[in-house]
């Protein structure tokens, strides 16, 4: 069952191209960030960029926004609210009912940032009348270490409370120490039917990015048929030709990237059940504190942004 098209149907008769991953076979695959989507979602290419930052496409279809000015081209959904920026699309893999990707324009559903596709991440809602709760522990090379829990409590006949973490991280994979992870998450969720006809779903969340962030690979350069080249590891820029517009050699590229990124928001699904249909409201408030600084665009970057989203918030970058 999905809910691609705004409505509960089956995925066999819904009215568009979308593919749909349970969250146990997310779990399966080992998917704890959106760069590792694209091993189960065929036509789908994750890309990173500078520091926290995910390029989406579908069908080739997507936007080259690695930065604070631009806007993707794929609406990244969580719970019903759209995450506007492209650096804050992580921290939720985690305790998820199931993931869906819609292709192809969805600018009628889903609003104008949709023109090749949406992603919709859809998490575990908490059970009434149950008590139950999962815990799962992973190790492996590069100290890998992934640490899952979730645990659901029911709060008298008409509510419940779902509690979920998790805590990823392994060395980097680059010999300088980047391609590394170090997130932290947690996610808090109450449902209250007080009747029949209304549900009440809240969620909060909390993410902690930390670490240093993508790597690059060295490769060798040339400046007009001079020899120039990234030195080992990609720490500076090597070149023996100064530059013809500055005057100067090229800058040095960061020796210390690292990641220093905090993320939380909070969001209510109000449905209300009547003759005329279902009548659904979905308050939400997000905010990203980013501070990073990387060389993987190929130059020297170091960003430091504050994010708001929600009524009456403004942007400030």
């Amino acid at each position: 069952m999905v809910t691609a098209q705004r409505r509960s149907e089956s995925l066999q008769r819904a009215a568009l191209a979308v593919s749909a991953v349970s969250g146990d076979a997310l779990a399966t695959a080992g998917i704890t960030r959106p760069t590792d989507l694209g091993t189960v979602v065929p036509v789908l290419q994750i890309a990173p960029a500078a520091g926290p930052y995910t390029l989406f496409y579908l069908r080739g279809v997507g936007n080259f926004n690695g930065n604070a000015l631009s806007d993707p081209a794929i609406a990244f959904n969580f719970d019903g609210v759209y995450v506007g920026r492209p650096s804050a699309t992580t921290g939720f893999f985690y305790d998820i009912d199931r993931i869906e990707v819609l292709k192809g324009p969805q600018g009628t559903l889903y609003g104008r940032n949709a023109t090749g596709g949406a992603i919709n991440v859809i998490t575990t809602k908490p059970r009434l009348n149950e008590t139950s709760g999962a815990a799962s522990v992973e190790y492996g090379n590069y100290n890998a270490v992934n640490v899952d829990a979730a645990l659901n409590l029911p709060l008298g006949q008409n509510a419940a409370l779902r509690a979920a973490g998790t805590f990823v991280r392994h060395d980097g994979y680059m010999r300088d120490g980047t391609d590394d992870q170090n997130d932290l998450s947690g996610r808090l969720s109450l449902r209250w039917e007080p009747s029949a006809a209304v549900s009440v779903n809240i969620v909060a969340d909390a993410f902690r990015q930390r670490g240093k962030g993508q790597g690059g690979t060295p490769v060798a350069l040339g400046i007009d048929g001079r020899p120039g080249y990234l030195s080992d590891e990609g720490k500076a820029f090597v070149a023996t030709q100064p530059n013809l517009l500055l005057g100067q050699s090229m800058t040095p590229l960061s020796q210390t990237p690292f990641l220093h990124n905090n993320f939380w928001g909070v969001s209510a699904t109000v449905d209300w059940r009547t003759a005329l249909g279902t009548f659904t409201v979905i308050p939400a408030y997000r905010e990203g504190s980013l501070n990073f600084r990387s060389d993987v665009p190929g130059f020297y970057i170091w960003q430091r942004e504050r994010d708001y989203q929600g009524p009456g918030s403004a942007p400030d970058v």
